[in-house]
């Protein structure tokens, strides 16, 4: 379930980056669309996605994400959480956002925030941004039980900043040689307040024709890429109790998998890899407007292949203009071990 959730946030960052670009006639397909952007608005536009991830044909996790653009502002939100059989051994409920100014160079965070509840256990992250889009400090406000199991390495001062992972998004939005990563693949580096990590996208150059699905909206040519990431600080510190959890983990997916196997359900595809630190997107050009977004996903799990579809696609013009979102007020204390004077008005970030 861990490797879903890292999958679903990747989607966020991935999703809407035109990775890569189509030549004519490239990426054709079927897409029920919806949404008016006849003509521009002065307020940006709102881009919706939803994704569902499968296991057979059980629906084991939504997502949904939101992104607002306009000339000087971007806004990008996402949400999901467990569904069915999966809700029942592991229910869940995620929420990250970010949000910040659009200038030539690139976005500038202002203000990251990641939250939820999980196994029944609430967490949230809040992370602050200077007037340059430096990062200055965060709240935690996260479980004892996971801070003192879950510990990691410090993360040097020097990464400490660039992108937060929703931001990310926004520098993959900007115009690249993606068509390139067939032999060099494109790298990218995220600061999620606790760990730095690695995304990598190779794509291929070649398209590949996705069949009709009663879980997609989406049926048609699309590019498969395959996506990589690694944690380069901040690494997990391993303890024997880690380890001996994994192990156990590790003998039930065993189980899991002879069983099915037997049963001859969930089954797999030679032409997803089984790796822990890569997975398999598609992208397409969903209604023919130049947008590229992943329209599949799969990768391997203990359980046999998880599949992520796009369900629900929508553009349309923004009517009004964009608000900084408030967030609760309980968390709008200054940020761990950081002088409050730091930040001057909070009211800028909260």
């Amino acid at each position: 379930m861990l490797k879903l959730l890292h999958v679903v946030h990747i989607l966020a960052v991935i999703g809407l980056a035109g990775v890569p670009p189509l030549a004519a006639n490239d990426g054709e397909g079927s897409a029920e669309t919806s949404g008016d952007i006849s003509a521009p608005s002065p307020f940006g536009e709102d881009v919706r996605l939803a994704y569902r991830a499968t296991w057979g044909t059980f629906i084991l996790f939504s997502n949904d994400v939101l992104v607002n653009k306009a000339d000087d502002r971007y806004a990008i939100e996402m949400t999901g959480g467990t569904k069915g059989i999966a809700a029942l051994f592991s229910p869940g409920r995620v929420a990250v956002s970010s949000e910040g100014d659009w200038t030539e160079e690139g976005p500038l965070p202002k203000l990251y925030v990641n939250s939820g509840k999980w196994d029944g256990k609430k967490y949230r992250r809040t992370m602050f941004y200077d007037a340059v889009g430096q990062f200055i400090g965060r709240t935690e406000d996260w479980p004892k039980k996971w801070k003192s199991k879950y510990q990691r390495e410090p993360v040097p001062e020097q990464l400490q900043g660039g992108a937060d992972p929703m931001s990310l998004l926004m520098h993959m939005m900007r115009p690249q040689d993606y068509a390139a990563t067939a032999t060099t693949p494109l790298t990218f580096q995220a600061f999620d307040g606790r760990r730095v990590v690695e995304y990598s996208v190779q794509c291929s150059a070649d398209l590949d024709t996705l069949k009709k699905s009663r879980f997609s909206i989406f049926a048609g040519r699309a590019r498969a890429c395959k996506i990589g990431f690694q944690t380069v600080a901040g690494k997990l510190i391993v303890t024997e109790e880690l380890r001996k959890e994994w192990e156990k983990e590790r003998k039930k997916d065993e189980k899991r998998a002879r069983r099915l196997k037997k049963k001859k359900k969930g089954k797999d595809d030679d032409d997803v890899e089984p790796d822990d630190n890569r997975f398999k997107l598609w992208v397409a050009d969903p209604d023919g407007s130049g947008l590229v977004v992943p329209v599949r996903a799969a990768f391997k799990s203990g359980a046999g292949t998880v599949r992520v579809y796009l369900k629900d696609y929508s553009r349309a013009r923004r009517e009004e203009p964009f608000i900084a979102r408030r967030i609760d007020p309980s968390h709008c204390k200054a940020p761990v071990d950081l002088d409050p004077s730091v930040l001057g008005d909070k009211s800028t970030y909260c």
